[in-house]
């Protein structure tokens, strides 16, 4: 990354820079990540696909329920990606206090996350980690993982390290903010509903696949949610439902209002409404 004293010449700095790349395999969805040649993404995770994150429920007899079953309902449903667009983009201020605790003073949502993130990535314990949240603004959700914190903690530690003690400031414009921060997660839903001659569901199958992008972030505690809720709030006397989280070379997806229970009661009532 690049520190200097204005943005104009942050900028210039910036455009200076010669990078190599080097063309790798690319994932852009789950079809992609849950293909049978598919590199996988996070091999320290030691899984053999990029799935990583797998819920179940099992309950009752499915062959007796969808005997009972007088009308049928089965579809595939998309969920896409949304974006949390608060008024205040992300911006933040970091230094090293005179404790020589690395400080990072942001708009956040998980204080104590923030820090244990921060302490991984800079291999610090997590009490030489300050993060103070002098005001949130908006955010649905779209704070509640990192953006721009690990980048402020590495400047104002390695400014620090070459004698440079003075505070280090980022403000994303509104391009950036979306381009960098998580979103609510995409993804595919497919369902199948049965119902006796008297309306009442007898029987529900369904399997979800989130997007989680290229890191986990809250993928495995969103998914939770998009598990639970993929039956509604009905009584289901037999029950057989998968949800999975994959890793895709994607944005990350993350928080948003209701944290995966949007995606599952979409499904649900959509179901529903057709049985």
């Amino acid at each position: 990354f690049v520190v200097a004293e204005t943005k104009e010449a942050a900028d210039a700095a910036a455009g200076a820079i010669v990078v190599e790349w080097e063309q790798l395999p690319i994932l852009g969805d789950i079809d992609d990540a849950l293909a049978a040649d598919a590199v996988l993404l996070h091999p320290e995770n030691d899984l053999p696909t990029n799935s990583y994150t797998n819920y179940k429920i099992r309950k009752g007899d499915m062959d007796a329920g969808w005997a009972q079953a007088a009308a049928v309902v089965e579809a595939t449903y998309e969920v896409p990606y949304q974006e949390h667009a608060y008024l205040q983009p992300e911006a933040g201020l970091s230094y090293v206090d005179d404790e020589g605790r690395v400080t990072v003073e942001v708009a956040g949502q998980w204080t104590h996350e923030d820090r244990e993130q921060i302490a991984h990535a800079l291999d610090l314990p997590d009490d030489r980690v300050r993060v103070i949240y002098p005001a949130i603004g908006g955010a649905f959700g779209g704070r509640e993982d990192t953006s721009i914190q690990i980048v402020l903690a590495v400047a104002a530690q390695q400014l620090h390290a070459r004698g440079e003690h003075r505070p280090v400031s980022v403000q994303w414009s509104r391009e950036e903010s979306i381009v960098g921060h998580h979103k609510r997660h995409r993804g595919r839903i497919h369902a199948k509903w049965g119902a006796d001659a008297d309306g009442k569901i007898v029987a529900i199958e369904s399997e979800a696949w989130l997007d989680a992008g290229a890191y986990n972030y809250t993928s495995n505690k969103v998914l939770g949610n998009c598990h639970l809720s993929q039956a509604g709030p009905y009584e289901v006397p037999n029950a057989h439902i998968d949800s999975h989280a994959v890793y895709t070379n994607a944005v990350p997806g993350g928080a948003f209002r209701g944290f995966g229970g949007p995606q599952g009661s979409f499904v649900a009532e959509m179901q529903m409404n057709r049985l």
